[in-house]
């Protein structure tokens, strides 16, 4: 059994072609679209059996199965790995290599494999969409706001520190936010 993890890349590093490598029993590939780098991916051989996920079907309740995905044993040395790439790559462009919101692949190599296998792959990844339940913002305060902008010009250093906080904790830098807030 191998496993594919599929990391995406943000950057600015053309690229015409993609290019697959092997180096200590990983396979590398750099994917391109329309001339840019955009994905990294790791392709890891002999992936152990019990560390593939698992469906089991419920019969009551809201949902219809549970998925377990086990603790992947390649899991940290391969991110310790992909932080620094990502260091290495940041002189050529990368701005960032995506371990978070990755893609994980199961690939069989036989039939007998691909019998035990009950999902194929999955992603993670978070959407901007907003919840249903958002009340609606009071104009009067919106307004008042900017009609207090005058009297509020002392305050627009921490108010921006408390505004580019809140934006570090969104997007899951959790250092910055501290330090922001």
């Amino acid at each position: 059994m191998k496993c594919k993890y599929s990391f995406p890349i943000k950057g600015d590093i053309k690229f015409h072609i993609g290019i697959r490598f092997t180096k200590e029993k990983r396979v590398y590939e750099l994917k391109v679209k329309d001339g840019f780098l955009t994905d990294l991916c790791v392709t890891i051989s002999n992936f152990p059996e019990q560390c593939l996920p698992t469906i089991t079907q419920l019969k009551e309740g809201k949902f219809k199965a549970s998925i377990s995905i086990p603790t992947d044993p390649y899991w940290d040395d391969l991110v310790a790995d992909i932080r620094t790439i990502e260091g290495v790559l940041c002189i050529w462009g990368v701005k960032e290599i995506n371990v978070d919101y990755c893609t994980t692949e199961w690939i069989p190599e036989s039939e007998d494999e691909k019998k035990k296998l009950q999902m194929f792959s999955f992603t993670t990844s978070r959407s901007d969409k907003l919840p249903d339940n958002l009340p609606e913002a009071h104009m009067d305060l919106l307004v008042r706001s900017i009609l207090a902008v005058s009297d509020m010009r002392d305050l627009e250093t921490p108010l921006n520190f408390y505004r580019r906080g809140r934006l570090d904790v969104y997007e899951e830098r959790f250092i910055d936010a501290i330090y922001d807030l």
